[in-house]
């Protein structure tokens, strides 16, 4: 008894011995986001807004393939939204994911003229994209021929040329449209985008753009919130029959 007695003196006196700096506000902690939500996706996904660290975490189920997606943001009584934050539209969710260069952030501010900060952060879940090699470790770089206008003496016409990459866990299509992207990256680091992307359970098509320049090139898959970068590079090459 004397012990329980002595500690609870102990901690009283911790308490007492407690400043005010130590003591976070209580408006801090309060509700300024009523709710955030997705409105246009066939079922209504709800954010949870963290007041402890300002962020709004929205989890958008990768399955669904949302490619862009419409906000909805209901503030708390007192609170109206200034600055960046009338963004109530993703136009691209891929890109936003994968290319931003800084998050999106909702600024409030209440009767008082105070302003607090929240950060969307949205994650997918979805399992990392499986490509494979275009040819075996060691061997000569694989070589493609690109496209090009040929001319037979019948006028003008183009051969198109792709390259096929074996694939795994990618989002075929959505609403009938191909959300797969295919890059080629030259030796300065500048992309180019293959074109007329087509998906299947077994891999990726990409056809090159016309008279692509010929050389070394790195190839890199995106799929909805992932992207991968193949190891080996590949060559491309003028067609038979190009002056």
């Amino acid at each position: 008894m004397k012990k329980f007695a002595l500690l609870l003196a102990l901690g009283t006196l911790l308490l007492a011995c407690s400043s005010d700096e130590d003591t976070i506000p209580a408006e801090s902690y309060q509700k300024s986001i009523a709710s955030f939500k997705v409105i246009n996706t066939p079922e209504q996904i709800n954010a949870i807004v963290s007041e402890v660290d300002k962020k709004i975490v929205l989890t958008l189920p990768y399955y669904l393939g949302a490619t862009a997606i419409e906000l909805d943001i209901q503030l708390a009584t007192g609170y109206t939204l200034v600055d960046r934050s009338e963004n109530k539209l993703i136009q691209d969710v891929s890109d936003y994911l994968l290319n931003k260069k800084e998050a999106l952030v909702y600024t409030l501010k209440n009767e008082k003229g105070e302003l607090k900060k929240y950060t969307l952060e949205i994650v997918t879940y979805q399992p990392d994209i499986v490509v494979k090699e275009l040819y075996n470790e060691g061997a000569k770089v694989k070589e493609y021929p690109r496209t090009a206008t040929l001319d037979w003496g019948e006028g003008p016409t183009v051969i198109e040329n792709s390259i096929r990459i074996a694939s795994d866990q990618i989002i075929k299509r959505v609403n009938g449209i191909e959300i797969t992207k295919v890059f080629f990256i030259d030796a300065t680091g500048k992309e180019t985008e293959l074109k007329k992307i087509s998906t299947s359970k077994t891999g990726i098509n990409a056809y090159f753009p016309e008279n692509m320049a010929v050389g070394e090139y790195q190839v890199r898959v995106e799929n909805y919130s992932r992207s991968v970068l193949l190891k080996r590079p590949v060559k491309l090459i003028k067609m038979q029959g190009e002056k």
